[in-house]
């Protein structure tokens, strides 16, 4: 049985992790499953409660750094290869000072003391230091460096609540620490820094790509696409952050789509009853276009305010997950308008949770 534990008893949960043990904590962008990074047996345990396929790399956390400590801190412990290219480690060293701590994942050289587990066999590591206050006392309570991938088995509806993550992986875990609803919503934005100091987008997420462009005073380029061995960065997959019920993504202009579609959509909900509509802003057109074309039952579930991507980041898994909940036989899903910064976060999440569902015709 998984204990739930408060901000009061976080001491232990630090002896959990001391002790090989899962640990889920809330992290600004997802709840994460943590575990020693550094504790193979442990490591193996988080692959095992997320039923995650061991090509999937693991993000090691970091604690703040203290007054004095830097990049250099990392290749004392371990995390980060000893000898960088200077270009490599100035611009990982500009991407530290501007956006740790907060939703960034660096993919840097391995260091020596990470297990092959935690980085799937690759010479490269994730690593990343989160805002979170709790994730952060947990750190340094532990004293550890902690993997701690979205607290969800693997390819579901990542969890943003304490209770969302009870429903995934209760009797899996340890504990989970209650740390409230998550601020960002959705995971980190994951880049790599190569040795001639390029940085590449493998993951868009809660650092918008243009932030990143305006401190490094320089493009940052598209990641490579992912090859058949041990995926460079987590969230790659095509299929993932999926809910049960099959899911269609619709435009952020959907009349179009309203009118050609219908005849798709209603051979396949024959006999069906209700049906589940995430979108924008007020939904009323929708439901009532639904309803009248359909006549069923229709849940709809706003993300908020067109354009205010924040909030629809916020949003966006607690959302899908009570949509999943419903007793809808299939979600449609309203695209944002924007495709940029937290834009393109929401696009590539949406994206991949409907990977499984034929598109209609």
């Amino acid at each position: 049985m998984t204990t739930m534990l408060t901000e009061d008893q976080i001491p232990q949960a630090a002896a959990i992790l001391q002790d090989g043990g899962l640990v889920v904590m809330p992290t600004e962008t997802v709840y994460g499953l943590a575990a020693h990074a550094l504790h193979q047996l442990a490591v193996t345990r988080v692959f095992q409660a997320k039923e995650r396929p061991a090509n999937d790399p693991l993000i090691v956390h970091v604690p703040p750094f203290q007054e004095g400590e830097d990049l250099s801190t990392l290749q004392a412990r371990g995390l980060v290869a000893d000898e960088l290219p200077i270009a490599q480690a100035k611009v990982i060293q500009r991407l530290m000072d501007a956006f740790w701590p907060g939703p960034l994942t660096l993919i840097v050289p391995r260091g020596s003391h990470v297990p092959d587990a935690v980085t799937s066999g690759l010479d490269t590591v994730a690593i990343r230091m989160p805002a979170h206050p709790l994730a952060q006392q947990l750190l340094q309570a532990s004293g550890l460096p902690l993997v701690a991938p979205s607290a969800n088995r693997f390819g579901r509806i990542s969890p943003t609540t304490a209770q969302a993550a009870l429903e995934e992986l209760d009797g899996r875990v340890d504990a989970i620490v209650d740390g409230g609803p998550c601020a960002v919503g959705v995971e980190s934005t994951v880049v790599q820094i190569t040795e001639e100091g390029v940085v590449r987008l493998l993951r868009p997420g809660g650092t918008p790509q243009q932030r990143l462009e305006d401190v490094l005073q320089t493009p940052v380029l598209p990641g490579r696409p992912v090859h058949l061995g041990a995926h460079i960065s987590p969230g790659l997959t095509e299929s993932h952050y999926a809910p049960r019920k099959p899911l269609v993504l619709v435009s952020h202009e959907p009349q179009h789509w309203f009118d050609t579609r219908w005849e798709d959509l209603r051979a396949r909900l024959e006999g069906a009853e209700s049906i589940a509509w995430v979108g924008w802003g007020d939904t009323a057109s929708a439901q009532n276009q639904l309803h009248r074309h359909l006549h069923m039952r229709v849940h709809c579930f706003s993300l908020g305010p067109a354009g205010d991507l924040e909030q629809g980041a916020h949003k966006l898994f607690a959302t899908l997950r009570a949509a999943d909940a419903s007793d809808a036989v299939m979600i449609i899903a309203q695209l944002p308008a924007e495709r940029t910064g937290l834009g393109a976060a929401l696009v590539d999440r949406l994206t991949r949770a409907s990977a499984d569902t034929t598109p209609l015709a």
